[in-house]
């Protein structure tokens, strides 16, 4: 039983860690893609702006 218990909390503690990367690895991606959609939105704004001081 004891070394049936240790298994239990290896694989326990095992899946918390993948657990932990897979939300890191999420976070990150959301991150990079809010920066891009940020980007791309500036990116617009100073198309924008060229295009009206142009006029």
């Amino acid at each position: 039983m004891c070394g049936e218990t240790e298994t239990m909390m290896s694989n326990q503690n095992n899946q918390n860690q993948n657990n932990q990367q897979n939300q890191n690895r999420n976070n990150q991606q959301n991150q990079n893609r809010q920066q891009q959609q940020n980007q791309q939105k500036q990116n617009r704004n100073d198309q924008n702006c060229r295009n009206n001081e142009n006029r």
